[in-house]
């Protein structure tokens, strides 16, 4: 039941990481 909630969680977390690398470099 949880899963697919972390699965989504994950997804839009991971593009969020993703941007934020993109601007300290």
């Amino acid at each position: 039941m949880s899963l697919q909630l972390i699965d989504i969680h994950l997804s839009a977390n991971i593009p969020l990481l993703h941007n934020s690398d993109l601007n300290v470099h």
